[in-house]
């Protein structure tokens, strides 16, 4: 039996990477899913893989940082599915540089996708998930919200900030029952994470804050999600689960 059959379920970030194989995942369980992504290209490529392992997907364009395209995106939705089981806000950009150093535009663009996008996702599909009584939200946090890096400021506080809306949105939708719960990954062996791999000495020093003693894999992921989207986490909400090998910062 595929746990996920009869829901409809929408990933952000959808097209490739870590997105892509949350959307493959949630399709095996029997989802029909909404690659979402603002790359056309890849949103499409992602939905005809899924379509050619007899899985059930659609693309759909969309900038999440725009209200307008998020507000257009959930028309959409309304009137080809009248409803939402599921939303993954996965999508995402990562950023180095020190808070002296940084851009203003660059901290701007950081924000409007990493922070502002899963709000305005949020509050335009909430009248789609709400009905169901059902409802479930994963957010993409990640272990730097927790184990603060030089350099990587501005994604540990939208990240941390991630974790913190998680938990007060789990709590303002329970009545509706909605869980929201969050996955907060470790290093993944995803392009956003080339440089880190290109970089020895960095990696070196992941690997041995990392018991596991390797990154991890979209597909690992993409299992957390797909166990916060279903059933089997019916009593789970509020909660930030770590996926990370174990990694530990000291510092």
């Amino acid at each position: 039996m595929r746990v996920l059959s009869d829901r409809v379920a929408l990933v952000t970030g959808g097209g490739q990477g870590i997105g892509a194989a949350i959307c493959k995942r949630l399709a095996t369980d029997g989802a029909q899913v909404i690659v979402a992504d603002i790359q056309a290209e890849t949103a499409e490529a992602c939905a005809q893989s899924i379509c050619a392992a007899n899985g059930m997907a659609i693309p759909m364009t969309c900038d999440i940082s725009k209200m307008d395209d998020v507000s257009e995106l959930a028309e959409d939705l309304r009137s080809k599915f009248g409803k939402i089981d599921i939303l993954v806000n996965n999508a995402g950009i990562l950023s180095a540089a020190k808070w002296a150093d940084m851009d203003e535009a660059d901290f701007d663009r950081n924000v409007a996708v990493n922070l502002k996008g899963p709000y305005l996702m949020t509050k335009m599909l909430l009248p789609l998930i709400r009905p169901t009584g059902q409802g479930a939200i994963v957010n993409m946090s990640s272990t730097f919200a927790f184990d603060h890096v030089s350099s990587f400021g501005l994604y540990s506080a939208i990240k941390s900030a991630i974790a913190s809306f998680t938990v007060s949105l789990a709590k303002e939708e329970a009545r509706y029952g909605i869980r929201v719960n969050a996955v907060a990954p470790g290093s993944i062996d995803t392009e956003m994470n080339q440089p880190l791999k290109d970089n020895s000495k960095m990696m070196g020093r992941v690997m041995a804050l990392t018991p596991l003693r390797r990154l991890g894999l979209p597909d690992e992921i993409a299992a957390a999600v797909a166990f916060l989207s279903s059933d089997e986490s019916s009593y789970i909400t509020g909660q930030i689960v770590r996926v990370s090998g174990g990694y530990i910062n000291p510092y």
